[in-house]
């Protein structure tokens, strides 16, 4: 119970975290010295109020999931008799599998009601009476906490209903982990384009890497997972959207479906072309949904003048747009994937898993 109990604050203090670090204007003045301090000591520009803020939070979240699952999964194999325990083994046995998911399910909706509303608020769109008007220039940031919160908490609790269901290991567990919080630092260091987008430092490698070692199915899960953080980070993309209808377009193809396709590569095989395959295919599934999503919601922002040619088709323009940033993320993950490749092949192939499996000896 400790464990799940740590793991939540851990997860709550990371979202919240995030928020902060997403929100700099209200809260620079406590945390710039600490950029500061590190810019210095690093030599670089990098480590600004938002950046230091979302890593922390990033792997706050990560910590904080981890340790939930964990210490529920502890939980339910206990021997102890405790109604902690007891409860556990209640909700997620069999019988009551699909218990979990469906609240997980419905706070997730909860969720994002309230991130609607906070992301209208903040564009200035809607006006909030009541409690929640006495906040003031606050009022937007406490209903995207909230709502984040909450929408994270659902999605999670759907997670640990399916991974109750399945046999997973402390280990597979911790490396998932650890492979989300890489890609996820590996994620800002990018080259930034205008309204998000642009190659990044081979951060969907840890995702491709875990799918082939695990299977896709357990990729799709861990690339799900980090699909949500990398939603948490670029609420201020979803903020630009004009809708209702729009802002669940950019959550749908800008987050969730292009990095959750990455863990598709495991279903192609473990031999070293296998990978190649993989990265080729789901990172050209994620072009896709990007592609969609720069015509049909970005192409209202399109430029009059892009790559030294006149736009007048957002399709055109979104093809170009995202083709180029894609094309080299494409190049860069694939040589060195194949290029790590014969150094790891039993990380990737999962040998060293089996290996792992000592049989008992015969007294």
């Amino acid at each position: 119970m400790i464990t799940a109990i740590i793991g939540l604050v851990l997860f709550i203090a990371g979202v919240v975290t995030v928020i902060v670090g997403e929100n700099p204007e209200h809260f620079s003045e406590i945390f710039n010295h600490v950029s500061i301090k590190l810019n210095k000591m690093f030599n670089s520009e990098f480590w600004t109020q938002q950046n230091v803020m979302i890593i922390i939070g990033a792997l706050l979240i990560t910590a904080g999931t981890i340790l939930v699952i964990v210490g529920l999964v502890r939980a339910r194999n206990s021997e102890k008799d405790t109604k902690f325990n007891n409860f556990c083994k209640k909700v997620f046995s069999r019988e009551n599998g699909a218990l979990l998911p469906i609240i997980g399910g419905i706070v997730a909706v909860l969720g994002i009601i309230c991130l609607v509303i906070g992301i209208k608020a903040k564009q200035g769109s809607l006006e909030v009476s009541g409690f929640f008007s006495a906040l003031g220039d606050y009022t937007s940031l406490a209903f995207i906490v909230m709502g984040c919160i909450l929408a994270l908490a659902g999605v999670v609790m759907v997670l640990i209903g399916v991974v109750m269901k399945q046999k997973i290991s402390t280990q597979q567990l911790v490396e998932s982990a650890l492979m989300v919080a890489a890609g996820t630092v590996l994620s800002f260091l990018k080259i930034d384009l205008a309204f998000g987008g642009g190659p990044t430092l081979l951060s969907m490698l840890p995702l491709v890497i875990i799918s082939h070692r695990y299977g896709a199915g357990w990729g799709v899960f861990t690339a799900f997972v980090y699909s949500v953080l990398q939603m948490l980070f670029g609420l201020d993309n979803v903020a630009w959207a004009s809708s209702a209808v729009m802002a669940a377009g950019v959550i749908l193809l800008d987050y969730i479906l292009p990095y959750t396709a990455i863990g598709l590569s495991g279903i192609f095989g473990k031999k070293r072309s296998s990978v190649a395959i993989g990265i080729v295919v789901t990172f050209l599934l994620r072009f896709l949904c990007h592609f969609i999503s720069g015509a049909w919601i970005w192409g209202e922002y399109m430029p009059e003048e892009f790559m030294g040619m006149t736009m007048t088709n957002p399709w055109f323009y979104s093809f170009l747009y995202n083709g180029w940033y894609m094309g080299l993320e494409i190049i860069l993950t694939l040589l060195v994937a194949m290029i790590i490749y014969p150094s790891l092949e039993k990380y990737f192939v999962g040998s060293d898993l089996k290996s792992n499996k000592k049989p008992l000896k015969n007294n």
